[in-house]
């Protein structure tokens, strides 16, 4: 099988690949959910691994739930392929999911996407469908990037925040969730660091594509609180760690991605 450095496929203008956590996330159950499948690659990782979980594919993008549909009919085999359910769905609901149905969720960069009060909301529906002492795993980025001419770690997202806030971090509305960004921040922020120089080992080609107003980088901290406040989770780690298959200046960072296991309290 790949493995999660070599697995590659175009996602708009940058790179998708396996997430750190997918064998955990295999390991875990039979029935496994990938919340945000995009163009499947861990959802048809997981189809073809020993294991043979059912797998259901969720995505709120009818463009990559096609592309999926296309690359399974292509690359699985029949029995593979009676083992995969594509869901159309969008965070926090997962209507489309029965209660109590789920072995094991996986959650690979989409936290980003949403605010804090969504991601809330959608603890509470993943909760919903995993059986009682089901997985979550969730892989984010965490605002963190190694700067290639100095070496040092960059906390991007704090350092955006002060420029916006005037030189105070800005939180999302008094919350713990603190760290949301404007897009448009962001991404001026980001071409002007490339043009620059501080982050120029990122491609040169590199384009941001804008899916919303802002981004939010999320901390293991973050996470941790928000299962603990909502009840009904076992933290087993949440951290920040390296993610191989980022691009730079992601990939040489080694607090670059918030990974993250919580447990379903039986």
């Amino acid at each position: 099988m790949p493995t999660s450095c070599t697995l590659t496929v175009p996602c708009c203008q940058q790179m998708s690949a396996l997430s750190p956590l997918v064998e955990n996330w295999i390991q875990c159950g039979n029935v496994l959910l990938d919340v945000g499948a995009a163009y499947g690659l861990n959802s048809l990782y997981a189809l073809q691994h020993p294991k043979k979980p059912h797998v259901i594919a969720l995505d709120c993008s009818e463009g990559h739930l096609k592309y999926l549909s296309g690359k399974a009919e292509k690359s699985l085999t029949l029995e593979e392929k009676s083992r995969l359910e594509i869901v159309y769905g969008r965070l926090p609901s997962l209507s489309s999911v029965p209660t109590s149905s789920v072995d094991s969720v996986l959650v690979s960069e989409v936290l980003h996407f949403l605010d804090g009060r969504t991601i809330e909301a959608s603890m509470r529906e993943i909760s919903r469908v995993l059986r009682p002492g089901g997985h979550l795993f969730i892989s984010q980025v965490s605002g963190m990037m190694r700067c290639r001419e100095t070496g040092e770690d960059v906390d991007v997202r704090r350092l955006i925040q002060e420029r916006q806030a005037g030189g105070e971090e800005q939180e999302e509305g008094g919350s713990d969730w603190k760290g949301i960004v404007q897009c448009d921040a962001v991404f001026n922020q980001c071409m002007c660091a490339m043009k620059h120089g501080t982050l120029s080992n990122l491609p040169k080609s590199a384009t941001f594509s804008r899916t919303g107003s802002f981004l939010h980088w999320v901390r293991p901290e973050e996470i941790r609180r928000c299962a603990e406040s909502l009840g009904g989770w076992c933290v087993v780690s949440s951290e920040m760690r390296q993610h191989l298959g980022h691009p730079e200046p992601l990939r040489s960072c080694p607090k670059g991605s918030t990974q993250t296991h919580l447990q379903k309290r039986a």
